[in-house]
């Protein structure tokens, strides 16, 4: 049995009381780290996201503006619909109708950013609605391009490179590059993004470009796919497909197909800000917890152990009346019995001093007879 405290619980309790509260302290302490750290990261994603969908100028980390989205799509279907005017290549049949799309913009927009002169890999190039093989060109320029850049001088470098394409053998001239001809000519791509950044510094075959404009464009589906055709010959829009309209005569329509696919409402901030709020309740659900363990449990228990310990201590108090009761009991029964036997002794030496006549002086009752 071991001893019992003031407050009623034994050291051993009372030691495992303050291990289990220390216990749950570290328990909470290192949850809300945790959540905090996530929440940091919640908040810098956060961030990202919003810088990426700012709206500053076209020299900063930001989507084309309207007007500038529309030269760079104008441009592509420009040279889409004049393809094989000049008799050099063969007029297409089935050539689509591009529309803009402002995920692949915004992806094209966060490679443009890295300042990489390479082709980025396919999962970077996917949006929510076009997760298909997307396709990608790239451009850059410095010094008068870059501070004057317009997006149609681009798009026109890479048409030019039909000149060095021979459409029927599927070659390029040597030492050339026809690949971003192919694509912006692709007749299947019908979505188009495109973005553009001013890198302080960008490394392409070599060369090191002080404050050169790197423009990106993504296509969706993607073109240059192997043992296929760019286009099929024939009559223009002859090949469309049955639900297509033709209502210039040189490009495929489809209502359904050139449907504009609105950006998610910032998916990234949305998702960031509900994980914020979702942490955010937590971590003060975690304080609030760690000080109703220190200030409200602990206290509870503090008054049940007084209450205890006073009903202890009322317990042992009644025990011990009963005893001094009991023991006054025992004594006064004694004494009675002393009493009684007296009495009875008194009485006899009474009765045989009045048969012998004599008087005694020594009884304590008076029992004498008048004179």
């Amino acid at each position: 049995m071991y001893p019992v405290s003031k407050l009623g619980k034994s050291p051993r309790a009372v030691g495992k009381l303050k291990e289990d509260n220390m216990f749950r302290k570290r328990i909470i302490f290192y949850t809300n780290l945790f959540m905090i750290s996530i929440l940091c990261n919640a908040c810098v994603a956060y961030s990202d996201r919003a810088d990426v969908q700012s709206t500053h100028s076209r020299y900063k980390r930001s989507l084309p503006s309207p007007e500038e989205a529309k030269v760079a799509l104008d441009k592509h279907n420009e040279f889409r619909a004049m393809i094989g005017d000049e008799g050099e290549e063969p007029i297409p049949s089935d050539m689509r109708f591009m529309t803009w799309d402002d995920g692949l913009a915004l992806t094209s927009l966060t490679y443009a950013k890295k300042c990489i002169w390479k082709h980025s890999h396919l999962s970077e190039r996917k949006t929510a609605a076009l997760s298909t093989n997307n396709g990608e060109n790239l451009w850059t320029g410095f010094g008068d391009l870059a501070i004057n850049f317009d997006p149609a001088h681009g798009i026109t470098t890479w048409f030019n490179e039909y000149k060095d394409y021979d459409f029927y053998n599927k070659t390029c001239t040597p030492g050339k590059k026809c690949g971003h001809y192919t694509q912006v000519v692709w007749a299947k791509s019908y979505k188009l993004g495109c973005a553009w950044h001013l890198c302080s510094t960008l490394v392409a075959e070599g060369d090191v470009l002080k404050d050169a404009m790197f423009m990106v464009c993504h296509y969706a589906p993607g073109g240059n796919v192997e043992d296929e055709e760019m286009y099929q010959v024939g009559e223009r829009c002859s090949k469309c497909l049955s639900l297509d309209t033709c209502p210039d005569d040189r490009l495929c329509h489809n209502e359904k197909r050139d449907k504009i696919i609105p950006l998610p409402s910032n998916p990234g901030i949305v998702a960031g800000g509900l994980v914020a709020v979702i942490l955010m309740l937590a971590l003060f659900g975690g304080l609030g917890y760690y000080v109703h363990l220190k200030y409200g449990i602990s206290k509870s228990k503090l008054l049940l152990a007084i209450r205890k310990s006073r009903r202890v201590s009322s317990s042992v108090a009644l025990n011990e009346n009963d005893v001094t009761t009991s023991t006054i009991t025992k004594a006064d029964q004694s004494t009675s019995v002393s009493d009684a036997l007296s009495c009875a002794a008194d009485s006899d030496r009474i009765a045989a001093a009045k048969t012998n006549g004599t008087r005694l002086s020594t009884i304590n009752i008076d029992t004498a007879s008048p004179d």
